[in-house]
């Protein structure tokens, strides 16, 4: 448990009495005794990629400082930012209507694809491909933004798919089953393109 506090505000609305958070965890809304409602959403996140750094200054806006010349950028999106991940030089940016896949070369055109009403809670990254999952459901995507795979699961658990279960290498994605953690369940995507 951290002992500091990022922010600490103090409304003159009462106490709260109600809190929650939205499903994807990046909004937060609390009922106060007056009767009013609070909205925040979260900020600050940070991710690191050789020289760059890329850090969500608000809830639409990335600012990417680049380490070696000093120079700062900002992608600003339509949507908030839901998740985001970097790695062999993408940066993935998952909103509430659609993914972004930047190049980290040249942050400037973005590959764009459609999350489907999807609320994905996992990105996997390796040197090809990525992987998406909403914690039952797979997808498999090329850093151009196509569709390669999305492989069936056995276990139909909710949350069975998490970032200790699933690992994605140039085309093979290893699950271990939910239900019985000595399976395995080996995908290879190479030949099974959408």
């Amino acid at each position: 448990m951290p002992e500091w506090c990022h922010s600490v505000e103090k409304p003159k609305d009462g106490s709260v009495f109600g809190l929650s958070w939205s499903n994807d965890s990046t909004q937060l809304a609390c009922g106060c005794g007056t009767g009013r409602v609070g909205i925040g959403h979260i900020i600050e996140r940070r991710l690191d990629w050789r020289h760059l750094e890329f850090i969500l200054t608000d809830s639409k806006v990335i600012t990417v400082s680049n380490c070696e010349t000093d120079l700062k950028d900002k992608i600003e999106l339509k949507d908030r930012l839901v998740k985001m991940s970097v790695g062999f030089g993408y940066l993935i940016v998952l909103t509430s209507n659609q993914g972004l896949i930047y190049n980290c070369k040249h942050l400037g055109h973005p590959a764009l694809f459609d999350l489907r009403d999807m609320s994905m809670s996992l990105i996997v990254q390796a040197e090809k491909y990525f992987l998406l999952s909403d914690g039952l459901n797979i997808s498999v995507y090329s850093y151009e933004g196509r569709l390669v795979s999305t492989p069936k699961l056995l276990s139909a658990k909710p949350d069975s798919v998490n970032a200790n279960t699933v690992s994605i290498s140039p085309d093979t994605i290893a699950i271990r089953d939910a239900t019985d953690t000595k399976c395995k369940i080996i995908e290879n995507f190479s030949f099974t393109r959408l």
